[in-house]
Parts: structure tokens; C-alpha cells; sequence
């Protein structure tokens, strides 16, 4: 089975909470105007997202397993134990 190490999950965790939190403070300045108002939410946002993203990431890599490939696919090996046929 397949498991993504915690330094990917971080590291995953930050890039998109970058991109997340730069789009939350253009809306805030889109619709407020205030551009401290903006760098303020979008600062409380992205320490909130990134501790939740983690332990969502983790919960699914331990929970989930549907759709991912298993490290016997990976490897080449079957995935299933395969039967000599009877001669």
C-alpha cells in the first residue's frame, strides 16, 4: 500500500494554501477595498487551512484507499494472488 511521508503532505499543505490564501485577500480587497482588512483575514486564514489541510490529507491517506494504486501495482507484481492452473 502506498503512503504519502509527512514532509509531502507539509510541503503539498503550504503550496496550496499560498494560492488559497493569495485568493481570499484579492476578494476581501475586491470587496472591502481595505488592503490591511484583506492582509489580515487572508493571515488568520492560512495558519486555520493549513493545520486543518494536514489532518485532512492524513486522515485520508489512512482512511481512504479507493482509487490508489497499491505498491503491488507499483511494483509489477499482481495485485491479486494469481492460481497455477491444474495440469
Amino acid at each position: 500500500m502506498y503512503y504519502e511521508n509527512h514532509k509531502r503532505s507539509v510541503v503539498k499543505t503550504v503550496s496550496r494554501r499560498i494560492l488559497g490564501t493569495l485568493t481570499t485577500a484579492i476578494i476581501v480587497y475586491l470587496f472591502t477595498g481595505k488592503l490591511i482588512l484583506a492582509i489580515s483575514v487572508g493571515g488568520v486564514e492560512v495558519i486555520a487551512k493549513i493545520v486543518l489541510y494536514f489532518f485532512h490529507e492524513r486522515t485520508w491517506n489512512k482512511i481512504i484507499t479507493a482509487g490508489r494504486a497499491s505498491n503491488l501495482l507499483l511494483s509489477g507484481l499482481p495485485a491479486f494472488p494469481v492460481r497455477e492452473k491444474a495440469h
